[in-house]
Order: C-alpha cells, then structure tokens, then sequence
C-alpha cells in the first residue's frame, strides 16, 4: 500500500470501512495480530503515538506488511509527531482533535488526515482546513442519529466515527451516513492478544469485517 496516492489512500479507507487502532500493544504482539488480522481481512490499522515504541513498531509494520497494509498513526498532535510518523510509514494521521498545523503538514506530506471533531461548527471547521476525512469523536457518546443529523446539511464531508465502535452499533453508524469506522479495543482485544488466543482473535477480526460490509 506504499505506492497508493493520497486519493486512492482515502477511496481504500472508504472501501474497507474499519481502521484497527492500536494501542499499548507490545511491538512483537502486534506484528502477530497484524498478521492475523490481514488474514481476516482487515487491511487498515493504525499505531497511537502515545504507545510505547511507537515508531519503531511503525517501522517494522510498513517493513513487514507495508505492502499489504494501509498503516497509519493515532493520537497525532504535532507537525513533529507527522513527520515522524510518515518517515516511519504512516500514509494515515489520525488525531484526536483539529490543529491547523497538523493538516498543514499531512497535506505538505501528501499523506491522509483524519483530525477529530465533534460539533458541526468543528467538524466544517477542520473540512475546511483540508482534512480527507473528519473523525467524528467520541461517536459513541451521542449514538448514530448525530452521525445522521449533522450528515443532513454537512453530506459534503466524509466522516469516521470513531470512540465505543463495536459489533452491536458499528453497522448502525455506517447506515447512519459514517463512511468508515475506527475501531479499538472492541476490536483489538487487549485480553485475547495477551493470552495468545490468535485464533479466536481472528475469527472475531472476521465478524467485524462482515459487519462493515453488511
């Protein structure tokens, strides 16, 4: 996935639907659920920032799956943290809020950013700064109906919704007018990666991706 443009970045996150977010994951732990959840079907993920290693995981990540996988980095607050993260091999910055000079710098890059908002005025706000997509955060909180409230007259920007995803409403906010879903510890199981239970961790890499396609 290394060879994507930004455009064709953003078209196979509206494809796939579901970025895995990462967090706290210990660097061999998560190459293995990596290689599992390729094996599901899940191709999008995500390392936070504020994870230990952070960059060096990255490293090894686009080292070992940079090929097949669209990685990117969470939890992104700083132009020095973009720039770190893309010489690392993130095509995706993701972050918990809007600030200018973090879309500045993924558009300088010409890497995907997904800044996080939350009320229409902050959502048009961080569009307008040149955000690809805005990751509506947290989603949960206010349930699929915002999602579907403000996408009646803000259809023109692209919304993640991100924060409480699981199997129970992930649908729920796709239906609603969510073009892809960032899904973390429902997802990736911190208890099922800890234990090694690979295999169940797969099978329920599986039922999210069937969620997302319906």
């Amino acid at each position: 996935m290394r060879k994507l443009s930004k455009k064709q970045a953003v078209d196979f996150i509206v494809q796939e639907k579901i970025i895995a977010i990462c967090r706290h994951v210990g660097e061999e732990k998560l190459l293995k659920t990596i290689a599992v959840f390729l094996q599901a079907g899940i191709k999008i993920a995500e390392v936070t920032m504020n994870t230990s290693g952070a960059l060096e995981m990255l490293k090894r990540l686009d080292q070992e799956f940079g090929d097949r996988m669209l990685l990117g980095a969470g939890t992104v607050t700083s132009p020095q943290a973009v720039e770190e993260a893309v010489l690392a091999g993130a095509r995706i910055i993701v972050c918990p809020n809007t600030v200018p000079q973090v879309i500045s710098a993924c558009r300088d890059l010409g890497v995907v950013c997904i800044p996080g908002a939350l009320t229409p005025t902050e959502i048009s706000w961080a569009y307008d700064l040149g955000a690809d997509l805005v990751k509506v955060f947290p989603v949960s909180t206010f349930g699929p109906g915002y999602i579907k409230e403000v996408r009646g007259p803000l259809n023109h920007i692209p919304l993640a919704a991100v924060g409480g995803i699981n199997l129970e409403n992930g649908r729920s906010f796709l239906q609603a007018g969510a073009v892809a879903l960032g899904i973390g510890s429902s997802l990736v199981s911190q208890q099922l990666i800890e234990n090694g239970n690979w295999e169940e961790l797969g099978a329920l890499a599986a039922r999210f991706k069937a969620m997302a396609a319906g």
